[in-house]
């Protein structure tokens, strides 16, 4: 989508910032950034909301994750990196890190342990590639990232990737509260929802898949009054489904009716799964190549966006 976009309007800036922690996929190498940043970290441990059922300890972005420490060894950098602003998100517990733009000085950042999230807001750059770099050399006690955020103030669109993979839809529930801030340094105009194959594949049942996915539309609605959503409903893989994809398709469509929101059923644009993988869409039994997610983007962006 980035891609396609860019090609049309060109791009502002990079928009959020994931921290690898996704670990697998045709992205792993990349850490999944896009666009050519390059990411490095060390010396965190990660939360993620699909990997687990507690709520995070330090809060977490609206993509279910976070990294923290109470060491002195983390490292965190970003470099080819688009912007003209870079948003700093933590959760203001009682630690310290440290910030530095382009090999310039660093400068400390000390909580103050409110335990709400807090910005360091980087203003002032030149719309050019920059490098941040972050790391908890300086401090005494517990240090949690939300995310990072890059604007640019130029023309041009920013896509900002909020995925994180193997998450169920009541796997969102545990992130509902921290939608919210980071959102509103976001100002979305778009936000494409595709999730469903892994509700599909296990127990939970139709009625959890439903009312969580009705708890996250209204979140962001609620956070972004004035932003589109658009509901995906996924293709249909070569897995072991117990609920069948059909009956996620009409739950889909029920949460955005009720909510006015938008659509779009993938699945029926999508060959049998076989024929599919034959013409070279699929990655494995569920996930998109490259090719795969050109398709569904091209056809997303002509009905929504272009």
């Amino acid at each position: 989508m980035l891609d396609i976009l860019a090609a049309e309007y060109s791009k502002a800036g990079d928009g959020l910032l994931q921290f690898g922690i996704d670990g697998g996929g045709p992205a792993a190498a990349t850490g999944q950034q896009m666009r050519g940043i390059v990411m490095a970290k060390s010396g965190w441990s990660s939360y993620d909301a699909s990997a687990t059922t507690s709520a995070p300890l330090y809060g977490c972005g609206p993509d279910g994750m976070a990294i923290f420490t109470s060491g002195t060894a983390g490292q965190l950098s970003y470099s080819n990196l688009t912007a003209t602003s870079i948003s700093i998100n933590y959760w203001d517990v009682s630690g310290a890190f440290r910030y530095r733009i382009d090999g310039g000085e660093w400068i400390t950042v000390t909580g103050a342990g409110t335990n709400t999230p807090k910005t360091v807001a980087i203003d002032g750059l030149a719309l050019s590639p920059h490098m941040i770099e972050i790391d908890t050399s300086v401090n005494t006690g517990v240090v949690s990232l939300l995310n990072l955020v890059a604007k640019g103030s130029g023309n041009g669109i920013e896509v900002n990737k909020l995925g994180n993979g193997g998450i169920t839809a009541d796997g969102y529930l545990k992130v509902l509260p921290y939608i919210e801030y980071t959102a509103q340094q976001l100002d979305l105009d778009v936000l494409f929802m595709c999730i469903g194959t892994n509700d599909a594949r296990r127990s939970g049942g139709l009625a959890l898949f439903e009312s969580s996915l009705d708890a996250w539309v209204n979140a962001w609605k609620t956070a972004c009054p004035d932003m589109a959503i658009v509901l995906v409903i996924p293709s249909q893989g070569n897995s072991g489904y117990v609920i069948p994809m059909t009956d996620i398709r009409d739950a889909t469509i029920r949460v955005a009716k009720k909510y006015e929101t938008e659509w779009f059923d993938f699945r029926a644009f999508m060959p049998a799964w076989s024929k599919a993988r034959d013409a070279g869409m699929y990655w494995d039994n569920l996930h998109l190549t490259n090719i795969g997610a050109n398709y569904l983007t091209h056809l997303a962006c002509k009905e929504f966006l272009l």
